[in-house]
């Protein structure tokens, strides 16, 4: 849900919803006018307001100012691989206002909408200034990409160009490792927090069918609704003996003990984390599909391979240093594995 709203003046309302819905990962909650748009992307919310005589955001002053474009105050937008994103939107022709500079605590670089609207693309160099830092995905789920998970996702992929499809992309990192592997790849997230992902529920994916070789589900399909109807879609979108490569956190293996073990890590890092562990097995108890439900809908179009778990609660808003001690601590019976990952198969 998003807490911030910004508006920005537009001249053309309808160019700027494309512009930031296919190339900044916004997703459009409304249009009821031709002259007023609102977007959203995360926890932002952003009003688009065309220059007009009527009431409304785009409202001249009494004085008969008008108001217009441009400026200097602006968004910023955190993205993974600046370099990466600079070039995907310079090959799609988006205007920059400059070239990427380094600061303090990232590197960045100014966007012009259609409008002359700035919007600064930030990567982070220090922990403490990337926005993850402090504020997590929904049910605090959105882990950078570990580099065991985009070995396992690649070592099981057909090989390139095949088309691939992401499934809860997030802002695109895995996506964008993949494409400069050679392979097509479509990513889609119904709230996208980067570049070159596609805002778009499972459900409503508007492919042709069979139209991909492979897709990819990391830490995604949990949060699916609806879930029946997605995997039915999904199925529908590949190619018949067509590989899905499924990483997932099993939210019925997380328990209190693992909980209170990533919360006393959180803590000895100096990051925020809450107080009772019982709650935040509640909490993902009550929001996420457990794996079982997972590969019950799955059964129906697939062909299951047997899960493999393993460790997880490392990637979760804490840092690869942390996954031999929790493989250690599996392997001793001290805490459960919460991860687990299966290749599964379209039907033919």
């Amino acid at each position: 849900m998003a807490t911030v709203s910004v508006r920005y003046i537009v001249d053309d309302v309808d160019a700027a919803i494309a512009f930031y819905t296919e190339r900044l990962g916004f997703r459009e909650a409304m249009h009821p006018a031709p002259g007023f748009a609102m977007l959203s992307r995360g926890d932002l919310r952003l009003l688009l307001s065309a220059p007009s005589g009527a009431a409304g955001g785009g409202q001249a002053l009494p004085d008969g100012t008008r108001p217009e474009p441009g400026g200097w105050n602006r968004l910023s937008l955190e993205v993974a691989d600046l370099g990466a994103t600079v070039d995907e939107l310079r090959a799609a022709g988006a205007r920059f206002r400059n070239e990427i500079v380094e600061g303090v605590g990232g590197r960045q670089i100014l966007l012009e909408d259609p409008a002359g609207n700035p919007i600064e693309l930030f990567e982070p160099t220090r922990p403490e200034a990337a926005f993850t830092a402090t504020h997590g995905h929904e049910h605090g789920h959105e882990p950078p990409v570990a580099s065991d998970v985009a070995t396992f996702v690649r070592a099981n992929l057909p090989p390139p160009p095949a088309r691939v499809l992401e499934i809860g992309a997030g802002d695109g990192e895995l996506a964008r490792t993949l494409a400069g592997a050679g392979y097509d790849v479509l990513a889609i997230d119904p709230e996208p927090r980067g570049a070159g992902v596609r805002a778009c529920a499972l459900h409503e994916l508007d492919e042709p069918p069979a139209s991909f070789d492979a897709a990819v589900a990391v830490v995604s399909l949990h949060h699916v609704e609806p879930l029946a109807g997605s995997v039915a879609r999904l199925a529908d979108s590949l190619k018949p003996g067509a590989p899905l490569v499924l990483d997932e956190l099993d939210v019925a293996a997380l328990d209190r003990t693992a909980a209170a073990w990533w919360i006393e890590q959180r803590c000895a890092r100096g990051a925020d984390a809450p107080d009772d562990p019982d709650e935040v097995v509640a909490e993902h108890r009550a929001h996420l599909h457990p794996l079982e439900r997972i590969l019950e809908a799955l059964a129906e179009r697939f062909e299951l391979g047997v899960p493999l778990r393993g460790a997880y609660l490392y990637r979760w808003h804490l840092d690869a240093s942390l996954r031999p001690v929790e493989e250690e601590l599996i392997a001793r019976g001290r805490l459960p594995a919460v991860g687990a990952r299966l290749l599964a198969f379209r039907q033919s």
